[in-house]
């Protein structure tokens, strides 16, 4: 039994899934399977397993970013309803950028008022969103929400700490009843 294991309730609950699943996982591969269906369910008894550990560590990380602590401006990277992001846009915080991700040619067809277009599909489209301030808020939509799905992510990776993603994008947006500047 591991040290981890002997403290018993000192220890995150997910951890405890993860230590036990783990000792399943080595004891699943200590026996040699012979038989090819025996084997078979082995991989698929590991690949749960896998899962299974990979969860109760996700569940641990999510356990201690709920705690409260913290900013609480609403700053974060997030799925937003069009509503939501129309709330954004009627009371923006300090230096809030619009940002449609759709080509020119959608871009011209009708836009949100105020948003700013970077071509997703542009060769240089990392760089053009590595040139951005990481520190202004940010609401970021394309047609249908993948592409600003994407830059989500995107930007995640590159720092950015406020980023609403209009679900459904400009598609939903106009669905909604929500104005669009444009033709």
């Amino acid at each position: 039994m591991s040290s981890a294991e002997s403290q018993g309730e000192d220890i995150c609950p997910h951890v405890r899934t993860m230590l036990f699943v783990d000792r399943l996982t080595r004891q699943a591969q200590s026996s040699h399977a012979t038989d090819r269906t025996e084997q078979l369910m082995k991989r698929v008894f590991l690949i749960a397993i896998s899962i299974l550990s990979l969860a109760a560590l996700a569940g641990c990380s999510s356990d201690s970013d709920s705690d409260g602590a913290g900013d609480d401006s609403g700053a974060s990277i997030r799925l937003v309803s069009p509503s939501q992001g129309a709330e954004i846009q009627a009371n923006p915080p300090d230096d809030l950028v619009i940002l449609d991700v759709r080509t020119k040619e959608e871009f011209d067809t009708g836009h949100l008022e105020g948003a700013a277009m970077i071509d997703f599909y542009s060769h240089d489209f990392a760089d053009q969103l590595a040139e951005l301030d990481r520190d202004v808020p940010y609401l970021i939509y394309c047609r249908s929400g993948n592409r600003s799905g994407q830059a989500t992510s995107l930007m995640q990776e590159l720092g950015f700490t406020d980023v609403a993603d209009v679900d459904g994008g400009i598609t939903a947006w106009a669905e909604a009843g929500l104005p669009v500047t444009g033709p």
